[in-house]
């Protein structure tokens, strides 16, 4: 369910018949000024009456994020290899997430969704929210299957 009764930000065009809105949403979180987080525009990402191909398309917000500085790949893998502790992250890898640290679904070999940190619930558990399957406040994993790969991306300050 989404938190604004399904309503998109009018500032921005509305992706989701046109291949998904979450990277469009996501790029809205970090960058817009006034409502997001305000990272600057810069290079292959910005926005000016519509998207930037790194601004709406998942693979290319990841390769921007990461050779950008932007974000910092926390780590990649299946779900248990996300969750579950393990000698380089004890606590497990999800406990390194932040609100507004991203998180990128991967089937077979291409990035297909992303989702925003949003907050933690009351056992501790990741929960994210995103557009185009619209979803506000839910478990980090949104139900994604045993071949997925998420990437666990850190959005530096």
């Amino acid at each position: 369910m989404s938190g604004n009764k399904h309503r998109y930000n009018p500032k921005y065009v509305d992706y989701t018949y046109e291949g998904g809105d979450c990277t469009n949403f996501t790029s809205q979180v970090l960058g817009d000024r006034l409502e997001g987080g305000g990272l600057p525009m810069h290079g292959s990402w910005f926005y000016k009456k519509g998207g930037s191909v790194a601004w709406i398309r998942t693979d290319s917000l990841y390769q921007f994020l990461i050779h950008s500085g932007y974000g910092k790949l926390i780590t990649r893998g299946t779900y248990e290899e996300v969750a579950k502790p393990n000698k380089k992250f004890p606590q497990g890898a999800l406990s390194h997430l932040q609100p507004g640290d991203l998180i990128a679904y991967e089937l077979e070999g291409n990035i297909d969704h992303f989702s925003i940190v949003t907050a933690r619930d009351d056992q501790g558990y990741v929960l994210v929210n995103s557009h185009t399957a619209d979803r506000y406040h839910v478990p980090w994993d949104l139900g994604w299957d045993k071949k997925t790969k998420f990437y666990l991306i850190h959005i530096r300050d």
